[in-house]
């Protein structure tokens, strides 16, 4: 029938047509296509599911293999036959992997695309599961569709991950530039970022610093270790020479016969050589008035050689027993050197050796000695209480060792 006279154009082919080009139902009764099925299609749809029912004829007068379509979609309801509807209760129009199953327009069926594809006409597959469609003339096209799933969650608005994106195009990619928004240029680093021009201003500078910011610190920095030096001399100047000047000695009856007699004597704490310290003893000048058979003692005082003292009284590990112990002064036994010298009647008093720990024992008796002997010589008290802290015992060990010297 021409198309000027064709009152039906879209009558499918093959279907038998009246002189105004419409279908000719009366040809319908005849099984044009051997199916079994004739006579005009028809049925009655159900207002709730949308379906058709009680249908009778044939829908596909010229389709051997379908007869009937229950969701109208155009998929004859024979799953065996030619395009059979795959969602036979679906008015779905999706024919690329399944026929007759709900579309977004893309002929794929959407139940079995990726989510985020659902609904997009133009993507419908997601390889690498990133939530970007691999079809290149698509909406938001994947444009590394191969990401690896351990970075599909990393991946920017083209979906690409770090490794597989270079944003300045330099030809490092981000993963590796550390300069990312910055080409590197032809003579630029392997990291990505260029090699920068220098300037004036640039080569007057030092670790990022201009010259005279730079000495500023280093000044600076020296004036504060000076000052820290001073103060810590002056902290260390007190505990050194923490004397205890209002000691009382009440034990003592005769003292003040006794401080006299030391101060008439010759001052000559100044002219001797100051005490040695720890092992430096054995190097010492020996002395005249040493004791026969022994090695004579420096004109020092033997110092501590702990290798490390803790505060006075500390122990190190195990706590230290008090104990204490009297020491008698005993009348001199030579009376040709006494006898010029006013005789003392005994006197008892307690030094409380627990102040020392057990490896200075040998120390503190020699230490003891030395006082005793610079008492002989005419030393004063503050003098010789002054070279015992120089050789590192503190200020009640050295009260303790020069009564324990003076006692005897």
């Amino acid at each position: 029938v021409n198309n000027d006279l064709d009152l039906c154009p879209d009558t499918a082919v093959g279907f038998p047509v009246s002189s105004d080009g419409c279908i000719d139902e009366t040809a319908l009764d005849t099984d044009l296509d051997g199916d079994g099925w004739k006579g005009n299609y028809s049925f009655t749809l159900n207002s709730t599911t949308g379906l058709r029912e009680n249908q009778s004829g044939d829908a596909f007068p010229l389709e051997a293999t379908q007869w009937h379509d229950k969701d109208g979609d155009g998929y004859g309801d024979n799953l065996n036959g030619n395009n059979g509807d795959q969602c036979p209760d679906e008015h779905g129009l999706s024919f690329e992997d399944f026929f007759g199953c709900y579309d977004d327009g893309d002929g794929w069926r959407d139940l079995f695309e990726p989510e985020s594809l659902r609904g997009d006409a133009t993507q419908w597959e997601d390889y690498d599961l990133d939530g970007y469609g691999d079809n290149a003339s698509g909406i938001n096209p994947d444009l590394c569709p191969e990401t690896h799933i351990n970075f599909k969650k990393e991946v920017n608005e083209f979906g690409c991950d770090s490794q597989n994106w270079d944003s300045d195009n330099d030809g490092v990619v981000d993963f590796y530039d550390i300069c990312i928004d910055e080409p590197k240029g032809v003579d630029g680093y392997s990291d990505g970022c260029p090699k920068l021009k220098t300037t004036d201003t640039e080569s007057s500078t030092i670790l990022g610093f201009s010259k005279m910011t730079l000495i500023a610190i280093i000044g600076g920095t020296i004036t504060l270790l000076v000052v820290i030096a001073i103060v810590l001399r002056l902290v260390r100047g007190n505990d050194d020479y923490d004397v205890d000047d209002d000691d009382d000695d009440e034990d003592w009856d005769d003292e003040d016969d006794f401080m006299a007699s030391l101060r008439s004597s010759p001052k000559s704490s100044s002219a001797k050589t100051p005490p040695s310290r720890g092992n430096d003893r054995s190097s010492t000048t020996p002395s005249s008035r040493s004791p026969p058979g022994k090695s004579p003692p420096s004109r020092g005082p033997p110092g501590n050689s702990s290798p490390s003292r803790g505060p006075p009284g500390s122990t190190t590990g195990k706590a230290k027993p008090t104990f204490s112990t009297e020491v008698a002064e005993p009348q001199a036994d030579d009376q040709e050197e006494q006898g010029a010298k006013k005789t003392k009647r005994k006197a008892t008093m307690k030094v409380d050796l627990s102040i020392f720990e057990r490896h200075q024992t040998a120390d503190r008796e020699s230490a003891a000695n030395w006082v005793k002997q610079a008492l002989s010589d005419g030393e004063e008290q503050r003098n010789i209480m002054m070279q015992l802290q120089e050789t590192g015992w503190t200020a009640e060990q050295s009260r303790a060792i020069f009564d324990l010297g003076r006692s005897r």
